[in-house]
């Protein structure tokens, strides 16, 4: 009788700990929640480079050895065409298509075990937190702009521009700006310009500003993700 009490709980002390490593590894094998409080990760600083699904990526903040995750932007600008997304007119990021392709088919895209929600959102682009956590800027009332002053150089790209999620403050319209495709009578022709409620980061040389009009209807977009240290790529 005793040695069936020994084997019935040598049994349940097997199997909760069959359960326990089940539940530990996941995602074809990798570690994601770790049975061990203790695991040390690999530490990353802001502005270093990693190698996600076969891209580049600028890590965005710190992130130390007891940390899983790391906060990437990505290291190129992203075209969003319109076979993917329509433009983005008047109208702010959370409810616009935006957000809604690039929490569905982009992050299906990079594969959503891989991404880890933090504040809310696992992918996302770049925003008024990383504005103030990371730039030092001055706001210009009359145009709605902020200038950055000595912008890091993994945020301000050279002489481009990129979609940010931060809302606009106050911006006039006049007779040169649209708010609709309809009111353009050829959209690949015309002279206009687009409203955009969120602004665009803009650098060219030395000069970075984020400004909430652009001359051009295409969107680009750098997005800004949570991923798991474990599903970057191997270093070579």
């Amino acid at each position: 009788m005793r040695r069936r009490i020994i084997l019935v709980v040598l049994i349940i002390v097997l199997i909760s700990g069959f359960i326990a490593f089940n539940k530990a590894f996941n995602n074809n094998g990798k570690n994601h929640k770790s049975m061990f409080s203790n695991k040390v990760f690999e530490s990353f600083k802001a502005g270093d480079v990693v190698s996600f699904k076969g891209k580049s990526w600028y890590v965005l903040y710190d992130s130390t050895k007891k940390d899983n995750y790391v906060t990437l932007i990505s290291d190129s600008i992203i075209s969003i065409d319109d076979d993917k997304i329509l433009y983005v007119l008047d109208g702010i990021y959370e409810t616009s298509n935006l957000k809604t392709y690039l929490e569905k088919n982009y992050a299906n895209e990079l594969g959503i075990d891989n991404l880890v929600e933090k504040n809310g959102y696992s992918i996302r682009l770049f925003n008024e937190d990383d504005m103030k956590n990371l730039l030092h800027v001055s706001y210009n009332r009359e145009d709605d702009s902020y200038t950055i002053d000595d912008c890091p150089e993994y945020i301000c790209l050279t002489n481009v521009f990129y979609a940010t999620m931060i809302d606009t403050k106050n911006v006039s319209l006049n007779e040169d700006i649209y708010t609709s495709l309809d009111d353009i009578e050829d959209i690949d022709f015309g002279d206009y310009k687009l409203h955009m409620k969120y602004y665009n980061l803009n650098s060219t040389y030395e000069t970075f500003r984020l400004e909430s009009i652009v001359d051009n209807p295409a969107l680009f977009v750098r997005p800004v993700i949570n991923v798991y240290k474990d599903s970057l790529d191997d270093e070579d």
